[in-house]
């Protein structure tokens, strides 16, 4: 299943706001793409997730391969939301 389409802007504030409130589960953190919203990072399949409980009713399964963060991360953006990669930390010689 993809990403429903009708997951709006107004959604993705909700789930900012429960992340906010409740902070993120262990198993929901991200390692790659980051949401920056506010100066603040917060995971993008977390927050994909969290919205559409708000539009549809029912959290994403993190464990099930629904939508891929690189997805998440387009959908995101397509909502001019700002999504960043995280920088690899450089090894001292």
């Amino acid at each position: 299943m993809p990403i429903p389409l009708n997951i709006t802007v107004k959604n993705i504030h909700s789930a900012i706001t429960k992340i906010d409130v409740d902070g993120i589960p262990g198993n929901r953190k991200s390692l790659k793409y980051f949401l920056r919203f506010k100066n603040k990072l917060y995971p993008p399949k977390y927050v994909i997730s969290l919205a559409n409980y708000y539009a549809n009713g029912e959290l994403l399964n993190a464990d099930a391969k629904v939508f891929n963060s690189y997805q998440a991360q387009n959908y995101l953006e397509s909502l001019e939301f700002e999504v960043i990669v995280k920088q690899k930390r450089k090894r001292k010689a």
